[in-house]
């Protein structure tokens, strides 16, 4: 399991899951209108140690990654 922190304009939205893809969907369905707001995602893995992603890094791996 890890966690994304997906970094906006004015907010955090945290959301946990599987993979990097399965939050990157997650984020997409639940709060697809603010995509053009995404400043940073930090992914935060099971071991504690947290990786720091342009916007664009983030979904090129979150899609290479199956």
């Amino acid at each position: 399991m890890i966690t994304c922190d997906f970094y906006l304009s004015n907010r955090i939205k945290t959301i946990s899951g599987n993979s990097m893809r399965t939050c990157w969907n997650t984020f997409k369905n639940d709060f697809g209108e603010a995509k053009s707001e995404l400043c940073k995602v930090k992914v935060i893995y099971e071991s504690g140690t947290e990786s720091h992603y342009a916007p664009k890094d983030f979904i090129s791996l979150a899609l290479d990654n199956l």
